[in-house]
């Protein structure tokens, strides 16, 4: 029979482990969300604040990452780049296109 005092003594050590190095709880503990593309430009990546992200044949930029629940996470994407027809999006004033969608602020936020 394997006795079982070893054991809870490894857990308490990681335990005060974890408490004492504040990088790898971070890592541990922290609100993260891993996105996996396909296709032509499919990679794996860790989305945080400041990161490009491609969805489809719109660009994003990742403006937050933060906890939304126990198990949830809140992204806050800010439109980097919208395809449009004739390029219409570059010419015509950011104010003018958040009238015309009715949105106070051209951010998304995807729960």
């Amino acid at each position: 029979m394997i006795p079982k005092a070893p054991l809870k003594l490894d857990f308490l050590r990681a335990k005060t482990h974890l408490l004492s190095n504040d990088e790898v709880r971070r890592r541990l503990t922290d609100a993260r969300v891993r996105i996996v593309g396909y296709g032509k430009g499919g990679e794996r990546k860790d989305l945080s604040p400041g990161n490009l992200v491609r969805v489809g044949p719109y660009g994003f930029a990742v403006k937050d990452v933060s906890r939304g629940g126990r198990k949830d996470v809140r992204l806050v994407l800010y439109y980097d780049r919208v395809p449009s027809l004739f390029g219409l999006k570059t010419w015509i004033p950011d104010v003018i296109q958040r009238a015309f969608r009715f949105r106070r602020s051209s951010q998304r936020v995807v729960s």
